[in-house]
């Protein structure tokens, strides 16, 4: 076993092929990931949080670290339900070449309906790329007022564009490399009144507009 980035450890996991070998399932600390066998150790839990747990792993069709997301519990109750489609929504209406891939986990017995996954690409917030010796709590502290301040103002703090032509972002600033979204995100389905299994077929068309492949 190997300390890492601060106090975080990887070791190997125990893998159990399912599906013909078209998944993995690694029970990481008691919790139990079965992903496409395209994902491969180093597996290194990196971040637990309320509604989900973290691990990075190698997607061997990019060659490249991912960090995937582990939604427990997604409809235990209706604003986790609706947070899990608002959050897998926004995922791929920005359509980034960080937002790689989501899909869903195949169902257990214990589960009629499946968990939901999210994977990005491996990156670190912007902060530490800027200033990786200044993180410490003060940057949480810094980063909820910032929000906070966009909620009340109902309007970004800092402007996508105007921000980065400033000059402490001029080393990372590539005009040619910045993609804007072309249509803006619809919210119309926060105006509906959705139950439990709408907002499971909603989540679930999603993640097959995603992953035509498993229609």
């Amino acid at each position: 076993m190997a300390d890492l980035n601060g106090g975080a450890q990887y070791t190997d996991f125990p893998a159990m092929p399912t599906y013909g070998g078209r998944f993995v399932r690694y029970n990481i600390f008691g919790n139990e990931f079965e992903i496409t066998s395209k994902y491969l150790p180093p597996i290194m839990p990196i971040g637990r949080g309320a509604y989900g747990i973290v691990c990075s792993m190698l997607n061997s069709e990019t060659n490249e670290m991912v960090a995937m997301k582990k939604i427990m519990n997604a409809f235990d109750n209706y604003m986790d339900a609706k947070r899990t489609l608002r959050e897998i929504k926004l995922l791929r209406h920005l359509d980034h070449e960080n937002i790689c891939d989501f899909g869903l986990a195949r169902p257990n017995a214990d589960n009629d309906f499946m968990t939901e996954y999210v994977v990005t690409r491996w990156y670190r917030a912007p902060e530490l790329l800027l200033n990786s010796s200044d993180y410490s709590a003060a940057i949480d502290v810094w980063s909820v007022g910032c929000i906070y301040m966009e909620l009340m103002n109902r309007k970004p703090l800092f402007a996508v564009e105007e921000a980065l032509e400033h000059p402490y972002l001029e080393r990372l600033h590539d005009i040619d490399d910045e993609p804007v979204c072309a249509n803006p995100f619809s919210f119309d389905f926060e105006q509906q009144v959705l139950g439990e299994q709408q907002i499971k077929d909603l989540i679930f068309q999603e993640a097959l507009a995603h992953n035509p492949e498993y229609a």
